[in-house]
């Protein structure tokens, strides 16, 4: 169909802006020229909209106007492809887009399945019925789901979600520094809510239901807007926040928040932006920053007039150009494409379905291939949810990689050491014991980024240069590029678990291990071959920083379980059964700190496990050191000093002293390794700790126990001073402190 100039137009996103959003528009522009650095926040509701342009679900809708549909996903065109825009997503809605995509798959899966089942009876008839064309049932089951059976031969391949994986992969910043230091103030935060909950209750009373999930998004909505509302106050650092959100709950709430907006040059102007902006800066997009004002203002003056626009020639000039920009644009741009596609595809079934040739051989072929194109597309599931285990993967990956950088960037990160909740206070043992290079096979760079990290944490205090050079390591290491295969998946995963985090229950770690469980069923489903290659490498690191993380964050009797269970399946790896040595000490201290007598029993079962396991750990780092590989042998540093706290703190409990002298020789045989390696036994604090707590009880012995508790006192101070100066934890020195009252009050 054939539409005039001033038609199209009426037919375009165009004519939707108001002349507060045409404003707008030129402040921006402005503010562009005065070397503002502009940050688009990301409603998820928008990346959706980009990802399914043809909707979650066409079978029940896309009967609106095909000009401004093109026209809206011509906007997110512009603003994922096309523009140099810094698009974040806050971190409040990370969750939220995670949930809604896995719904959106889920939709599409279940088309899928659906579908497929359908089409394998209609084939079945037509086997039955011996070449002859059915004319009942089937042919009503494809009418019924036209826009479906187009929808699937356009999109559910996999364009969607690759869409999907663009933006998270390409497109998406993290926050900013600045704005994370952005308080939220509770009193324009209640205004907000309030403002939301108006137009909720409004919009139940209408469609006659509760909106939760409207009442559960409002929280994040309110966070976000407060916080740009707030980072907007402070426009001498020449950074403005704009919130890019198409949903309709969030017009009319900024649209009331006109007090709040920002000003420049004595102007206010909203903050909001949406898919009607991004159309009009996409069909401008070739000009000028000053073209670009004095024709917003030609169109300001255009849309307030349209109705006599055939009044004036120089606006019928201007309007025949705006038309023709739109008619031009659209037409060159994939997106239109894909909705001239869908209707284009949608009519010719239409057409064949109800043609009366239907039952003739080329009526009815088309149909069959029509058909088989689908059941085609159907097939494929298993690269659907090989795609959808990738992006839950970014999903992953954008949200810790920020918890990463948070972490980094914040004081709390480097004014203490965080060594988790577990007893295990060590400079060697902050990081897991990652030693099994060969397990990465030819992926080197897992290991740069290893020691990216070795580098960074054990370093005594980063200073503010060394924590921006780590920092831009990160971002550019290559682990944190895209990859191909589950290899690289997973050597990304470890890269989190690697790095220390929260040391709450809570902590993202599990949540990680959690997932990657589910990544490996996917593997060993979707790629029976590479689940094989990758099983005994990058599953073993996995499975062994899985028991390490579960300790950090104080599940002892779970990563004692895991330890147990992962020693038997890598018999021959050490690190496991070293696990469950540590799994079963704090499990005793946990008894000891409850300082309840009724638990010495066990309290001696777990020093016994503890320390047989430390035992069967020590000999297995022996054998890999035979063999040549010596970064077993920092495994066996560590737990010699384990092992002979743990013989000390058995002989206290039992009173026996043939332990305090086999606590004695251990720490000898650590001495000597740590010379060996041609490193300085006296810089580290746990070491010297655990002399420290031996000479203590051998002064015990002694007729004259002031020499002994000399030394004790000299190895605790330089103990504790080296803490201080490594930033060990509060709590970890306070036991030190400890140690320095008994052994001071034994020298009196």
């Amino acid at each position: 169909m054939h539409y005039k100039p001033y038609e199209l137009v009426r037919k375009s996103l165009l004519f939707t802006l108001s002349k507060k959003d045409i404003e707008s528009l030129i402040i921006e522009e402005k503010l562009k020229k005065d070397g503002f650095k502009i940050n688009y926040f990301l409603d998820t509701h928008d990346i959706i909209q980009y990802a399914f342009p043809l909707g979650i679900n066409p079978g029940l809708k896309m009967e609106r106007n095909a000009y401004l549909v093109a026209d809206i996903h011509l906007g997110y065109q512009f603003l994922f492809k096309y523009s140099d825009l810094n698009l974040i997503l806050p971190k409040n809605y990370i969750e939220e887009a995670n949930r809604v995509f896995s719904f959106a798959l889920e939709v599409a899966k279940n088309n899928y399945r659906d579908l497929d089942v359908e089409i394998d009876l209609i084939f079945d008839q037509l086997n039955k019925s011996n070449g002859e064309f059915f004319q009942s049932t089937a042919v009503d089951l494809i009418k019924n789901n036209l826009s479906l059976v187009a929808y699937i031969i356009l999109e559910l391949a996999g364009e969607s979600i690759k869409r999907f994986d663009y933006v998270l992969s390409e497109k998406l910043k993290a926050e900013t520094s600045e704005f994370k230091k952005v308080g939220v103030n509770p009193e324009l935060y209640k205004t907000i809510i309030d403002l939301f909950e108006n137009i909720i209750t409004i919009r139940e009373k209408r469609y006659g239901r509760k909106l939760y999930s409207k009442r559960y998004n409002a929280q994040s909505d309110s966070l976000v807007l407060s916080k740009i509302i707030s980072s907007n106050k402070k426009l001498k650092k020449k950074t403005i926040n704009f919130y890019f959100s198409s949903s309709d709950w969030s017009h009319p709430v900024v649209d009331r928040l006109k007090e709040f907006w920002p000003e420049y040059q004595g102007r206010k102007f909203s903050f909001l932006r949406s898919q009607k902006h991004t159309f009009a800066q996409f069909v401008l997009n070739e000009m000028n920053p000053d073209q670009r004002i004095k024709f917003y203002n030609e169109i300001l003056e255009l849309l307030g007039t349209m109705d006599k626009v055939n009044d004036l020639d120089q606006r019928r000039i201007l309007l025949a150009k705006l038309s023709q920009f739109v008619e031009d644009e659209r037409n060159s741009f994939e997106n239109y494409g894909i909705i001239r596609r869908y209707s284009d595809l949608r009519d010719e079934l239409e057409k064949a379905v109800n043609s009366s040739m239907v039952s003739r051989v080329e009526g009815r072929d088309y149909f069959l291939d029509t058909l088989q194109t689908v059941k085609s597309h159907l097939a494929d599931d298993s690269n659907l949810k090989l795609y959808t285990s990738k992006l839950d993967l970014k999903l992953l990956h954008l949200n810790f990689f920020d918890n990463l950088l948070d972490q980094i960037q914040s004081e709390r990160g480097f004014t203490e050491r965080n060594f988790g909740v577990d007893p295990i206070i060590s400079i060697k043992q902050q990081l897991p014991i990652i030693f099994n290079q060969r397990s990465f096979e030819d992926n080197g760079y897992i290991q740069e980024l290893i020691d990216d990290i070795k580098r960074f944490y054990l370093n005594k205090k980063p200073k503010p240069t060394d924590i921006k050079k780590f920092k831009t390591s990160l971002l550019n290491s290559t682990v944190l590029s895209d990859g191909d295969d589950f290899t690289s998946e997973f050597t990304k995963l470890l890269a989190y678990l690697i790095v220390p985090k929260s040391s709450d229950n809570d902590s993202p770690n599990l949540k990680i291990m959690s997932r990657v469980e589910e990544i490996i069923e996917d593997c060993r489903i979707i790629s029976p071959d590479k689940y094989k290659q990758l099983k005994g490498s990058i599953f073993r690191e996995f499975r062994y920083i899985q028991v390490w993380a579960a300790r950090r964050v104080g599940n002892f009797m779970d990563s004692l379980e895991l330890s147990k269970k992962y020693s038997k399946v890598y018999s021959n790896d050490p690190r496991f059964v070293h696990g469950k040595c540590l799994a079963s000490y704090c499990l005793a201290s946990e008894i000891e700190d409850s300082k309840e007598e009724s638990d010495n029993t066990k309290l001696l079962k777990h020093l016994n496990n503890s320390i047989k396991s430390a035992y069967e750990a020590i000999q297995g780092y022996e054998e890999f050191i035979r063999n040549g590989q010596k970064e077993a042998i920092q495994g066996k540093e560590v737990l010699l000093n384990t092992l002979s706290f743990l013989e000390v703190k058995k002989s206290v409990v039992t009173g026996l002293k043939d332990h305090l002298i086999i606590g004695r020789k251990m720490i000898i045989e650590l001495k000597n390794i740590v010379l060996s390696q041609e490193d300085d036994y006296q810089k580290y604090p746990e070491y010297l700790s655990t002399e420290a707590y031996i000479e203590l009880h051998e002064s015990e012995l002694e007729h004259d126990p002031s020499v002994k508790l000399g030394h004790a006192l000299k190895s605790i101070t330089k103990a504790i001073s080296l803490c201080h100066e490594y930033n060990y934890p509060k709590k970890s020195i306070g036991w030190l402190e400890s140690l320095k009252e008994e052994i001071l009050f034994k020298t009196r």
